[in-house]
């Protein structure tokens, strides 16, 4: 059950689609409908001043266009949930809503019957009451195969761990070679394409009787490969927003290593992500790259202060461009780099062990959890858990 009243704000100009949703509304008791508003600039000035833990948009007449409005929304306001409602719904439509971020599309004629079912499933999540406190999400972005992603997640994982003593969850969103499973020597039967195979009906025991333990600092939720190498599981899917979400109720830090995701998809996750990192090394390729990628998370609405390009195996001498370079290449957004230690990263990976553990004093490991720290001086404030 909702531990707390919900909070909700309504979005239309159809006065038949208010009396409707105040009706739905007055039925539960645990539902209050705050305040109803016409345009996005007014929803939008009462997010910037109150926490709303859901608001309620008819996107009719003009749903594409509202949609595109609202998906800017919908990014800054990340703990808000968005449920969006029509006469009419296409596959399209429905898809442009869900890579927005919105939590559900309803018709109006199952407002009735659903709006009340449908806010206390957005909102409960088993157990996650309306003000429950959230993780971070953390995204590990690559520009080419290689360049360090992995390596970089599952010890920024570790160091987050360590420097606050709380548990992490590693999740391994590559679909062709399960990065993670292989660094750790984890083993399981099931994995992230398995939660997301159970679409909303995900909650925070699925997540925990799903996760692979690697010790008592994180927790992992394995790639389809290190499942079921043979025939992995697609682990693209729409409901990988929702799946986060719950993550977040559960441990104070989610780092996602996602080195193969399509276009629509690292927008999505970048989307609910709190930062996102675009891992490459200092070649034009690895830099081209990256710079494509930061340049549709800007243009789909991601939020620049969210995101960071992360230039790894940086060296001042040797065959690699200049970092002056690079910074031309890489000029739309800040860049953070990872000194070539590459010694210590091939031990760290053939021993099984974060660095932390093999190689506590090396460069990659110091400049790892300089990272990790100024994660936790940025969002570490925010990072804790029902």
């Amino acid at each position: 059950m909702i531990q707390k009243a919900c909070d909700i704000i309504l979005l239309t100009s159809d006065y038949e689609m208010q009396r409707r949703c105040e009706a739905a509304l007055e039925l539960d008791e645990r539902l209050h409908l705050i305040a109803r508003y016409q345009g996005l600039d007014r929803l939008q000035n009462h997010l910037g001043q109150t926490y709303v833990p859901l608001v309620i948009v008819d996107i009719d007449p003009q749903p594409t266009q509202l949609l595109h409005d609202l998906g800017r929304m919908i990014n800054h306001f990340t703990r808000t949930r968005f449920v969006v409602v029509s006469d009419s719904v296409s596959d399209g439509l429905m898809m442009e809503a869900m890579n927005i971020g919105a939590r559900d599309f309803l018709l109006k004629e199952q407002i009735d019957e659903k709006l009340s079912p449908t806010i206390h499933k957005l909102i409960r999540i088993n157990g996650l009451g309306a003000e429950s406190p959230q993780g971070q999400l953390i995204a590990v972005l690559s520009s080419a195969g290689g360049c360090g992603s992995t390596t970089l997640a599952v010890n920024l994982a570790n160091e987050l761990h360590l420097l606050e003593q709380k548990p992490t969850l590693l999740v391994d969103l590559d679909c062709c070679y399960g990065g993670i499973g292989s660094y750790l020597g984890l083993h399981g039967n099931y994995g992230i394409a398995d939660v997301l195979a159970h679409s909303t009906r995900v909650d925070s025991e699925l997540i925990r009787t799903t996760v692979v333990p690697y010790d008592d600092a994180m927790d992992v939720l394995l790639s389809p490969a290190s499942v079921h190498f043979e025939a992995p599981l697609d682990c693209e899917s729409q409901y990988l927003g929702h799946v986060l979400d719950v993550c977040r109720y559960i441990y104070p830090w989610t780092v996602i290593d996602a080195p193969h995701l399509s276009a629509q998809s690292a927008v999505s996750l970048a989307s609910a992500s709190s930062h996102t990192f675009i891992v490459s090394q200092l070649s034009v390729k690895d830099l081209r790259a990256a710079q494509r990628i930061g340049a549709l998370l800007l243009s789909n609405g991601v939020s620049p202060e969210r995101i960071e390009y992360l230039v790894n195996r940086f060296t001042k001498r040797g065959p690699t461009l200049p970092l002056s370079q690079a910074r031309e290449v890489l000029k739309d957004l800040p860049v953070a780099l990872i000194r070539n230690d590459f010694k210590h990263a091939e031990d760290s990976f053939n021993l099984g062990r974060p660095l932390a553990d093999s190689s506590p004093r090396s460069m990659i490991r110091r400049d790892v959890r300089a990272l990790a720290a100024k994660l936790i001086s940025a969002l570490g404030a925010h990072a804790s858990v029902g």
